[in-house]
């Protein structure tokens, strides 16, 4: 008889704990990713401050290039006192997971081990890489943001805030990216062979493989 080395199907829970911080984590990387492309996009200070000159002149009304860049300011300052304190949120949720891990939950390294241990079926093996790179890329977004949030008290020079903004921006652009993969991923797992797997990191409970045994 044929040994079956089908691996068995086991439950897992993520604590009630888990779930939250995974829904507000992602409630704060989907408002930093808008809020910052807006900063980048329909709301350049140059862009608004252009715009603020030709619809005044529009209207037969005179202002000055400091005060057009005035309201850009505040229009940005608004838009990014939003950012702030998403970042902020997510700087204490980022802390949360820490103090997660050595309470017990150490999914980071199981899906690092499940990514290149034998004996488990690996139909995902790309999945828990992205998701390892995503936690990297949080984190560095984290501390690149602080970092120039609190650039003066920490004596950071113009070269280095630049450098920062550059890795800010670039990962907030993988993150992006991942956000779509993530979404994909979802739709098409819940339609073909992982039905209910947006539903668990709801109610906390789903399946998972086993390592095969024999």
């Amino acid at each position: 008889m044929e040994k079956n080395t089908r691996p068995k199907k086991v439950q897992k829970k993520w604590s009630k704990a888990m779930v939250v911080y995974h829904w507000l984590a992602a409630i704060a990387v989907v408002g930093l990713l808008l809020t910052g492309l807006s900063r980048m996009t329909i709301l350049d200070p140059h862009d608004i401050a252009q715009n603020a000159v030709h619809f005044a002149s529009q209207h037969g009304i005179n202002i000055s290039h400091k005060a057009s860049f005035a309201i850009a300011g505040a229009v940005n300052g608004a838009i990014m006192n939003v950012h702030f304190i998403l970042g902020y949120s997510l700087a204490i949720l980022i802390v949360f997971r820490i103090i997660l891990f050595f309470t017990g939950d150490r999914r980071v390294f199981k899906m690092a081990k499940k990514a290149f241990q034998s004996g488990v079926k690996k139909r995902k093996p790309l999945a828990n890489v992205l998701y390892l790179a995503l936690y990297a890329g949080i984190l560095t977004m984290a501390i690149t943001g602080l970092s120039m949030r609190f650039g003066r008290q920490l004596g950071l020079s113009r070269g280095l805030h630049g450098i920062f903004l550059d890795i800010h921006q670039t990962i907030m652009f993988c993150i992006l990216g991942f956000v779509f993969v993530h979404l994909i991923g979802i739709f098409t797992a819940e339609n073909t062979d992982q039905p209910g797997v947006a539903s668990s990191m709801m109610s906390g409970i789903g399946e998972e493989d086993e390592v095969m045994k024999g």
